[in-house]
């Protein structure tokens, strides 16, 4: 199948990213071939472009009331994580493919005696991790996790569907180096080998980074 698309704003966004990443990750080596729309960093670029403007800002959210809203989400050092940063149990909810929290948990927050016990189970707090689920791999949403969760969290996970992806990445404890380095991606048949070789190595300095930051203690699952 060959999809024609019409010259937009879409896609000269979606251009200006996949250079972007492309002089991030090249350098000096960049060619015309690294955002060509059939290589990794072109294709890549073109869903992070149509997942910004469909989607939220991505983030650790709040969840109080039955909408979330914008305000809801937590930067680092947010004082609405401070019970989680004191080490009182949250819980954290990870949505799946082309979804939202609300989407994927609605039916928990409806039900009132079932959410007053999660909020009397957890009084570090109940949030939300809204993540991009085309543009972005599980490696790099559970490191986007990592850095909105304080240190010293004890967390609990409920997932659902691709987010349990993300969830066992926060399991990973003592993996070794050896079976990080194991990791490929499968380049057969494939045009743009380079593209995919560069993301199997960028995986794999991901996943070494989630499991480093583990080790030393960062959350307790």
């Amino acid at each position: 199948s060959v999809l024609r698309l019409p010259t937009d704003n879409l896609l000269d966004e979606a251009r200006e990213k996949a250079l972007a990443w492309a002089r991030e990750a090249l350098g000096d080596k960049l060619e015309d071939k690294a955002f060509e729309w059939g290589s990794v960093l072109g294709a890549k670029a073109l869903m992070w472009t149509i997942e910004s403007r469909l989607a939220g800002q991505p983030g650790l959210y709040q969840w109080r009331d039955k909408p979330m809203a914008s305000s809801d989400i937590c930067a680092a050092g947010d004082p609405r994580l401070k019970d989680a940063a004191d080490g009182k149990p949250m819980l954290v909810l990870i949505h799946g493919t082309a979804s939202y929290t609300t989407c994927s948990f609605s039916d928990l927050r409806d039900d009132e005696p079932t959410w007053s016990l999660l909020r009397q189970h957890f009084p570090g707090g109940i949030f939300g991790f809204e993540h991009r689920t085309f543009s972005e791999s599980p490696a790099e949403n559970a490191l986007a996790l990592l850095d909105a969760l304080p240190k010293g969290a004890r967390i609990s996970l409920l997932t659902h569907s691709r987010g349990g992806l993300v969830g066992d990445l926060l399991c990973l404890g003592q993996v070794e180096d050896h079976v990080i380095d194991a990791y490929r991606i499968d380049t057969r048949d494939a045009n743009d080998v380079a593209g995919l070789e560069r993301e199997a190595d960028e995986e794999r300095q991901r996943l070494r980074a989630i499991r480093n930051r583990l080790l030393a203690g960062h959350i307790r699952v």
